[in-house]
């Protein structure tokens, strides 16, 4: 009997695990508030009757655990289960760092 259930699940396949989430690249636009930074999201989209492309941006607010990047920055986020009202993506990475001057009003 066990060597019975012990072929069967051999030849099954292994149950689907949750699916890859969506990542997509953007810029912060603000990073004032605690483990919560606002990411703008650029996309193409064509219109449908001239044919040109127009941008759309997005804004969405993305989980920061560790406050680790500011605003300027080019992050990779993911989406997520919803966290908050507002907040369903997750930082994965920071891409690229903004420069960050010592004083800009000064002349």
């Amino acid at each position: 009997m066990v060597k019975k259930t012990l072929q069967q699940t051999e030849g099954q396949a292994e149950p689907k695990k949750a699916g890859s989430r969506r990542a997509i690249t953007g810029t912060v636009v603000s990073s004032k508030m605690n483990k919560t930074i606002v990411v703008q999201v650029m996309r193409m989209v064509k219109h449908a009757i001239y044919g040109k492309y127009m941008r759309h941006y997005s804004k969405m607010y993305v989980h920061d655990e560790n406050n680790q990047s500011k605003a300027g920055d080019v992050v990779r986020i993911k989406q997520t289960r919803p966290l908050s009202k507002l907040k369903s993506w997750t930082l994965v990475e920071v891409v690229r760092q903004a420069e960050r001057g010592l004083d800009e009003n000064v002349a």
